[in-house]
């Protein structure tokens, strides 16, 4: 952010006092096609692609080609906007069309501020059925936990885990599964922004042990 603010600062203010110099032509200070008072950008400073990749309370088996933390904390506030990456610590982005009990709805109605909320994209229910089953078994921190399966294998909800349908695939697309990937665990945490993405379902304590210190 400090670069983001310093590059506005060389790109508004200072040309701004350098194009209202006597010296300057009066052609070359209505020049649209240079940088000047409010003719500079930068999407950094709308805050859309704030992030946490850099935290270290964040999990993510998925990507094995994370940058270091230094890396990732230089793009705290630009993001990784049109990388097609989604990654841990990044924004849980919307999905329109979720079917839950008959009724639509999107993902962003079913989150709730003060519970983490794990997304389970499988091939099938019993994959699903034992991540719950390892969260409710270790934490007792408050989570809702929702199933995404990929067939028709819908399975019933219980007490532990609920079961959406994407019926138009927007779930799947925005979080990059495919369906050829197996199991995939989302963690969204209670301010919208995702703590961990696993493939196994153990893999979920490695998030919530970095949150509760250890199971239970």
């Amino acid at each position: 952010m400090i670069y983001a603010t310093t590059q506005l600062y060389t790109h508004t203010v200072a040309d701004k006092l350098i194009t209202d110099s006597p010296e300057v032509a009066k052609g070359d200070s209505e020049d649209s096609t240079k940088s000047g008072w409010f003719r500079w950008r930068n999407t950094a400073l709308e805050m859309y692609g704030i992030n946490y990749r850099f935290s270290s309370i964040v999990y993510d088996e998925r990507d094995a080609s994370s940058p270091d933390s230094q890396t990732a904390l230089a793009h705290a506030y630009t993001g990784y906007e049109g990388s097609g990456t989604l990654n841990a610590g990044d924004r849980a982005p919307e999905a329109p069309g979720i079917i839950q009990g008959g009724q639509v709805t999107s993902l962003m109605d079913l989150l709730r501020h003060n519970l983490h909320t794990v997304l389970i994209f499988g091939n099938n229910y019993k994959e699903a059925q034992a991540v719950a089953n390892v969260l409710e078994e270790r934490y007792i921190i408050p989570i809702q936990v929702f199933a995404i399966i990929n067939n028709s294998e819908h399975g019933m909800e219980n007490e532990k885990m609920g079961v959406l349908h994407d019926s138009e695939g927007h779930a799947h697309a925005a979080y990059l599964v495919d369906g050829t990937q197996g199991l995939v665990v989302v963690i969204i945490r209670p301010d919208s922004f995702i703590g961990g993405i696993f493939k196994e379902p153990e893999g979920v304590s490695g998030y919530f042990n970095k949150i509760c210190g250890t199971g239970n």
